[in-house]
C-alpha cells in the first residue's frame, strides 16, 4: 500500500488517513477550543493543552500523561 503524501507543496509528510494534508499542514482532527489550531489527541476532541488525551495521575496535577506513562514530565 502507497502512503499519500501532503498536498502542500514541498512537504514530504505523510497525510493523516481519510485527509489530503499532514497534521502540521491542518489534516486530522483539530482541538475543539476557541482559535486553538493543535491537534486532538485520541479518541478526544481535544488538545494536551485542553484536556485532551491522558492526564496524569497524581493528586491535583491536571497535565497531560506522558508516552506510554500514566504521569506527566515534570
Amino acid at each position: 500500500m502507497v502512503k499519500k503524501t501532503c498536498n502542500v507543496e514541498e512537504c514530504t509528510k505523510e497525510a493523516r488517513s481519510g485527509y489530503e494534508m499532514c497534521t502540521l499542514h491542518g489534516g486530522g482532527i483539530r482541538c475543539t477550543e476557541f482559535e486553538c489550531m493543535k491537534s486532538a489527541i485520541g479518541k478526544t476532541e481535544k488538545c494536551t493543552t485542553h484536556g485532551g488525551g491522558r492526564r496524569c495521575t497524581e493528586k491535583e496535577c491536571k497535565k497531560g500523561a506522558a508516552s506510554k506513562s500514566d504521569k506527566c514530565i515534570s
